[in-house]
């Protein structure tokens, strides 16, 4: 979703959770994002103490960190070299140009995540919300309720005190994901997944709410629509403020709870789909979001290019979004047959013991 979502003018977008209702692929993203940090990272801090839980966390932010640097760099080398070949000004239209004019300026304040590219601002955000993990796990052992109150407090704070981040020292753009804001969807699903939060019991009359909540969206968010539609149009205006992406507007939040219900809902009564080739596939990619993240943003840019120069015409484009999901999904399937060879020939000392004992 994210490859497709970074192509400019990119029709399969068309058919991305963005336009089919109020949050995107970057909801879905720190919504996961904070289930699975909860079950891996939660139960390393229970396990392992701690201080090791803080060391692991580090070492992940220094990783997602060294993974930002590189990208931009390979990026903007991109954007240098489409620019070579094509005498379209790239580097300006990425908003890079700044590395022209004040490249020691451009570099320092990118070491300093002052200064963050288009399309490459949600691991600053995401570095942040492991940075302040141990912060949260530190005050749930005192009580778990006080992580209820202080996520929240942060995010109203966002918003009466106007706190962000700068993103362009130059024009002074905030992030275009403010993390004061953003944590509140990441550490409610930190909770969930916690068990802080007891998952909703199965209830009819909270899952109607959830789908009503959900087809009324559908309409409000296709821009499609609203071109024949007017009063859709006007509607969406009026609750635009609730749904404002830098910030993580509420209407954002709410809708990715009633999307988590309906799909924790749906998963159940469904759980034959998860064994087939199809969803295992999903579920190999999912596991290497990092690298696949990091490839799907330099090949969204490659993409775009070829688009623009063959003028988004339906057929190529239609294979280049096809080829290019099939390599991202083959990359995520190299590096899971690599673990696994890592893993056979160099096993744990529980896999050692399973084969001493067969």
């Amino acid at each position: 979703m994210i490859f497709i979502n970074h192509i400019p003018n990119n029709s399969w977008s068309w058919f991305m959770p963005t336009w089919l209702g109020f949050t995107d692929a970057a909801d879905l993203f720190v919504f996961c994002s904070g289930l699975v940090v909860a079950i891996a990272y939660g139960r390393y801090y229970e396990n392992k103490g701690y201080w090791q839980g803080v060391l692991k966390t580090s070492s992940r932010c220094f990783q997602l960190y060294i993974v930002h640097l590189s990208v931009i760099l390979i990026y903007f080398a991109l954007t240098v070299l489409a620019q070579f070949l094509t005498g379209i000004d790239y580097p300006t239209g990425a908003h890079m140009d700044y590395f022209y004019r004040e490249p020691f300026d451009a570099i320092k304040y990118l070491l300093e995540l002052k200064y963050i590219p288009n399309y490459l601002g949600i691991l600053p955000m995401y570095i942040i919300m492991l940075g302040i993990l141990p912060v949260i796990i530190a005050v749930s052992r005192i009580h778990r309720f006080l992580v209820l109150i202080i996520s929240p407090a942060i995010y109203s704070a966002m918003y009466l005190w106007d706190l962000h981040f700068i993103g362009d020292p130059e024009a002074g753009w905030p992030w275009f994901f403010n993390p004061f804001g953003w944590q509140l969807l990441f550490f409610l699903a930190y909770a969930i997944g916690s068990g802080w939060i007891p998952y909703p019991k199965e209830s009819k009359p909270l899952l109607i709410a959830c789908i009503v909540f959900c087809l009324i969206a559908a309409p409000l968010s296709h821009d499609l629509l609203h071109e024949y539609v007017p009063f859709l149009a006007e509607w969406r205006k009026l609750i635009q403020p609730a749904l404002h992406k830098t910030p993580c507007a509420p209407l954002r939040i709410i809708y990715a709870l009633a999307a988590a219900y309906i799909l924790r809902w749906w998963s159940v009564k469904h759980s034959d789909f998860f064994n087939q080739r199809f969803a295992r596939w999903l579920t190999i990619t999912g596991q290497f979001s990092l690298p696949v993240f990091a490839t799907s943003s330099l090949l969204s840019f490659i993409a775009f290019v070829i688009m623009e120069k063959i003028q988004y015409a339906v057929i190529p484009t239609l294979i280049i979004n096809i080829i290019c999901c099939l390599l991202l999904i083959g990359l995520a399937h190299i590096l899971h047959k690599r673990k696994q060879a890592a893993n056979y020939y160099n096993p744990t000392p529980i896999d050692t013991a399973r084969q001493t004992t067969v």
